[in-house]
């Protein structure tokens, strides 16, 4: 989920890039981090431990398919009967998939270096607002013009809707028309990632998310720790993953009704 389209000899606008549709993308790739911060596991886990992680991945993967059935039965948008249409979409994914056989989404993260921290007096938060929009900006054009093609950036929360028409409009020039964005969760807060989507969601080019910790952490904790149940766990997965799905569809919808 970490890989994108390189070294197609550069872009030209005959190639075909992008995706069209939108993508609520609950996100469990993670490795490293997820095996020493939720298990405290140091260096290779042994073959229980792998067993451990993998059962923990797979609930995470019960949550998101509770909060299908859900889509199936009930669009948030209002409308009845989704089965067939979403059955369709996803055939559709699955094949765009098949026919590309390509890796297409680029997580762009842009930590912040010392010296960068150094100009916002070592507010993280200033750094956010200030100074990481311009340089997501910069990173994607140096990327596209030493070949890198991304189909779906997947770019990190951004405070303000004008930072993230800003972005998209990087992602989609010189013709690349079809290119779109996804909002990342960043393990942060409901609040933030709610705002965060809010300020994507109206914005043309911007077409969903990737949320992993901020849904599924407090569950999975409370699963292993013995204090939730699996079904609950599972559960409360599928409800915040599902409050995100909502967030996004009501700022994009209200948007454009205005």
């Amino acid at each position: 989920m970490k890989a994108c389209s390189i070294g197609r000899g550069g872009y030209n606008p005959g190639m075909t890039l992008g995706y069209n549709g939108k993508l609520y993308i609950l996100a469990f790739d993670h490795r490293g981090s997820f095996q020493k911060k939720m298990f405290g596991i140091e260096g290779d886990p042994s073959p229980e431990e792998t067993e451990q992680i993998a059962d923990a991945k797979h609930l995470i993967f019960e949550g998101l398919l509770k909060a299908t059935e859900v889509l199936v039965r009930y669009n948030p948008d209002g409308d009845q009967g989704m089965n067939e249409r979403q059955t369709e979409r996803l055939k559709r994914l699955a094949d765009w998939l098949h026919e590309h056989d390509r890796k297409f989404l680029f997580e762009l993260l842009v930590p912040a270096e010392d010296a960068q921290l150094e100009q916002v007096g070592g507010d993280s938060d200033r750094y956010d607002a200030e100074l990481r929009p311009e340089l997501m900006r910069r990173a994607i054009v140096e990327l596209q013009d030493n070949g890198v093609e991304a189909d779906i950036w997947k770019i990190e929360g951004i405070d303000t809707q004008e930072d993230c028409e800003r972005i998209s409009e990087t992602c989609r020039r010189d013709g690349r028309d079809g290119v779109i964005c996804v909002v990342l969760g960043r393990g942060a807060n409901d609040d933030k990632v709610a705002h965060w989507l809010r300020q994507g969601a109206p914005v043309e080019g911007y077409a969903g998310f990737a949320i992993g910790r901020t849904i599924w952490w407090d569950a999975l904790k409370g699963f292993l720790d013995g204090s939730i149940e699996r079904e609950d766990a599972a559960g409360q997965i599928a409800e915040k993953y599902l409050h995100f799905v909502q967030v996004y569809r009501e700022a994009a919808r209200e948007h454009a009704a205005a």
